[in-house]
């Protein structure tokens, strides 16, 4: 099977394809092509570019492909909404099945050790999407349990955030958000230990994997990113000019 796995919900984006092998346990990583990369000047202008190019790497196109494993935040608004608006057109046009895998859990599996893992990205406004797991691996690869929702909060309530868990022992953090906001992490007595911002192609491609077999795809139609708040534009209430 070869999967396309893509994560436009930060200002870097992951681009990759998987191709594996479907045992009766657990599915097996062939080869694998992977980028990650700034999205400058913007998703909208690489993406696609870096799907093809991506794909051509492996001597394939994009008729090759058996299924689309996209990330679905949270993270920027607009990077979502291109990474989305691709995904489906690409499921609707070419009949691909899709699959969305929480950002935030990809994340937490580039911890480096098994554990509590807090994987954090930079929401601007001072503010951090965040998400509690617990690392562990299957069959060699790493994977991550969440503990509770994700949530978008202040850095300062992090240390909160974990006791209302009952956790109290270090935790690793991983992602743009623990590189940001490390000072405020450090003052609060939690080790930072793993700001990995990278979210690697395999990981996606075998989480996704194993959704579509137990729980199948989505509907392209409906689904919608994980954006957990409200955007900063908004329709106004009544037109302008009118009081």
């Amino acid at each position: 099977m070869l999967i396309l796995v893509f994560d436009t919900s930060t200002r870097n984006g992951t681009v990759g394809w998987v191709k594996l092998e479907e045992n009766d346990d657990f599915p097996k990583v062939l080869d694998f092509a992977h980028m990650y990369l700034p999205a400058i000047p913007g998703h909208a202008e690489r993406l696609l570019e870096r799907l093809e190019f991506c794909l051509k790497s492996g001597g394939f196109n994009i008729g090759d492909v058996d299924l689309i494993v996209i990330g679905r935040g949270p993270g920027t608004f607009t990077g979502l909404r291109i990474g989305f608006s691709t995904a489906k057109s690409l499921s609707l046009v070419h009949r691909f099945p899709l699959v969305t895998v929480s950002t935030l859990e990809m994340l937490a599996c580039n911890a480096p050790a098994p554990g509590h893992v807090v994987a954090l990205i930079d929401a601007r406004r001072k503010e951090v999407y965040a998400g509690v797991f617990e690392r562990s691996s299957v069959n060699g690869y790493p994977c991550a349990i969440p503990i509770g929702e994700e949530v978008v909060t202040s850095p300062l309530q992090i240390s909160e955030l974990l006791s209302c868990r009952n956790i109290f022992t270090p935790v690793q953090l991983v992602g743009d958000g623990a590189i940001a906001y490390a000072s405020q992490f450090a003052s609060l007595g939690v080790s930072a230990l793993a700001p990995s911002v990278a979210i690697h192609s395999c990981h996606m491609a075998i989480h996704g994997f194993l959704s579509y077999k137990k729980n199948g795809a989505v509907n392209t139609a409906l689904v919608e990113p994980e954006y957990l708040r409200e955007p900063d534009a908004r329709k106004p209430s009544k037109p302008f000019g009118l009081n």
